[in-house]
């Protein structure tokens, strides 16, 4: 399976990334990306969250870009850890569980998922001309994150498809998304809730002068220089007798 990464940008065209894995300290595989220029009809995932807590949801788009080609059908099979995600049903009156379909002329025929499993299957085709799509975002989904880990959403390029109006499938690239799941309201170790890690710093109390007014301060000062003065010149004197 082909791995890239999308980003859309207004005017432009997308850019893919392939990776290159290594091993983060918590374990698992983490794919830095190296931008390249992608090419030929693809179907990708994007999503603008990288990191989410135990409890919430990440929001995840289904693009298509033909490159110019029409099709007259698609299918895509995206894949999670059920142990990590919880999908989020959309249309919860049906028995299945169901994403949001967004496209207006290829019809859903085939709208399900599988928490069991982790999967989500979707199928759209058209009776009418075939057509190109560009940048198309024709369904969207939710999952929730149940527990902490280093979490992929994958697309299956093995199980889906572009179809061209001669039945040929041209799909040739998809993509993977990395989100990191991190614990609720995760804060320094060792300290309550809530409390900052770093604490201003504070002079040591003295039993002389902490707490008093500057001009008293000063008073006390000369007192004890006087007082130094006088014990000096007493113990002179007594040297004497």
């Amino acid at each position: 399976m082909d791995l890239i990464t999308i980003a859309k940008a207004q005017g432009a065209d997308e850019i893919a990334s392939p990776t290159i894995p290594f091993t983060p300290p918590t374990g698992g595989s983490v794919t830095p990306t190296v931008s390249v220029i992608p090419t030929g009809p693809r179907i990708s995932l994007e999503s603008f969250t990288t990191t989410v807590a135990v409890g919430e949801k990440v929001k995840v788009s289904v693009i298509i870009d033909t490159q110019g080609t029409p099709i007259k059908e698609f299918t895509f099979q995206v894949t999670f850890d059920p142990l990590l995600w919880q999908i989020i049903d959309t249309d919860p009156v049906t028995s299945n569980i169901e994403i949001t379909y967004k496209d207006t002329y290829f019809l859903a025929k085939t709208n399900s998922a599988s928490q069991a499993l982790g999967t989500i299957n979707v199928n759209g085709n058209t009776e009418q001309e075939a057509r190109s799509v560009t940048n198309r975002i024709v369904a969207e989904f939710e999952l929730q994150a149940l527990r902490t880990g280093f979490a992929q959403i994958n697309l299956v390029k093995e199980n889906s498809l572009l179809v061209n109006a001669n039945s040929l499938d041209i799909l040739q690239t998809t993509n993977s998304l990395s989100i990191t799941i991190t614990e609720i309201g995760a804060t320094t170790p060792g300290l309550p809730s809530g409390t900052p890690g770093v604490f201003p710093s504070k002079t040591p109390d003295t039993a002389l002068i902490d707490d008093l007014a500057q001009p008293s301060s000063i008073l006390i000062g000369v007192f004890l220089i006087a007082a130094g003065f006088y014990l000096l010149r007493r113990r002179k004197n007594n040297a004497k007798v």
